[in-house]
């Protein structure tokens, strides 16, 4: 089965040896490719969820506590304004005014890197809210720099404090989205972490495994005519030189330079053996000459002498 296998998936009984040795380390090379490629993508694609988490949740993260921290200053600043003489007054008054243009910009370096649908609705809440703040606080500088005192403090406890809870509760949702964001950013990541893991583990066994399979096939198709070479030598050797050559022209095409030297060798072989018969059979006519010879000297001895052939040939 496993050799019906091999050979259906033998692709190079028509190439020589160094095609075939050039083929196989390709296929390698094609296998280590392609997971370093697979490999490189998925980092890639893990670079950018962190670089998303690391450049741009967090630091919205950071500007939404910043308008906290300017809504607060404010509203530490505010029951100041009626208290304070004008001369100071105007200092806080300076300190409620560079907040209000922090929390704008914080507000607009939000939005430009918001895209979700989710993020421009608690981002758009959020301005609201901070809209009728804004505009509430005005009204109670007014009052207070005119010393309405009564009207500035009744606004700040009934209308400004519960406008500023409202604001800060939907700059903190804007905080809870950009967690939230970056929880999700941080599981993708481990997700793909482990994903990618198993995936490239899975795609270097593949390979291994294809290489294995593709160093077998190609080993293979050397051997074999290797094999046959050496079968070639054999019969050489058993005097089946007609074997050897046709043997030999048949591998020609896998195995050229060694089926061209078999050949010439066979051929010597073939000269040796002649020769050597030939040298055989001399002797054996010169054995046969010299007995005829011998055997018509005794044959003469004994009509000469007239005795018996056995006290002759002892």
């Amino acid at each position: 089965m496993m050799n019906e296998l091999t050979d259906k998936l033998d692709l190079t009984k028509n190439m020589r040896i160094g095609a075939r040795m050039g083929t196989g380390f390709g296929l390698i090379i094609v296998f280590l490719a392609v997971v370093a490629i697979f490999t490189t993508m998925r980092l890639g694609t893990l670079q950018e969820v962190i670089d998303e988490v690391v450049e741009v949740r967090f630091p919205k993260t950071e500007e939404a506590n910043e308008v906290i921290d300017e809504i607060n200053l404010i509203a530490r600043n505010l029951p100041l304004i009626y208290i304070l003489d004008e001369g100071e007054r105007d200092g806080e008054l300076a300190h409620i005014d560079t907040a209000h243009r922090t929390i704008e910009e914080r507000f607009a370096a939000f939005e430009a890197d918001t895209s979700s649908r989710e993020g421009q609705e608690v981002l758009s809440r959020a301005r609201n809210n901070y809209h009728e703040y804004y505009q509430m606080v005005n009204t109670y500088l007014n009052l207070a720099t005119d010393e309405e005192l009564s009207g500035a403090q009744n606004m700040l406890l009934n209308t400004i404090r519960p406008a500023q809870n409202e604001l800060i509760a939907a700059v903190a949702a804007m905080v809870e989205h950009e967690t939230r964001e970056m929880t999700s950013g941080g599981n993708f990541a481990q997700e793909m972490v482990f994903g990618g893991r198993s995936l490239v583990l899975s795609l270097s066994v593949g390979a291994i495994l294809l290489g294995i399979l593709a160093a077998f096939i190609i080993t293979r198709s050397i051997s074999r005519p290797l094999t046959r070479i050496g079968q070639g030598l054999h019969d050489a050797a058993m005097n089946e030189m007609d074997t050897v050559v046709q043997r030999s022209a048949a591998n020609a095409e896998e195995s050229a330079a060694a089926a061209e030297e078999l050949s010439a060798m066979a051929h010597q072989m073939t000269d040796f053996v002649a020769e050597l018969m030939t040298l055989v059979e001399g002797k054996k006519a010169r054995d046969r000459q010299a007995a005829v010879q011998h055997q018509l000297t005794v044959e003469r001895r004994k009509q000469e002498n007239n005795q018996d052939p056995k006290e002759l040939l002892s």
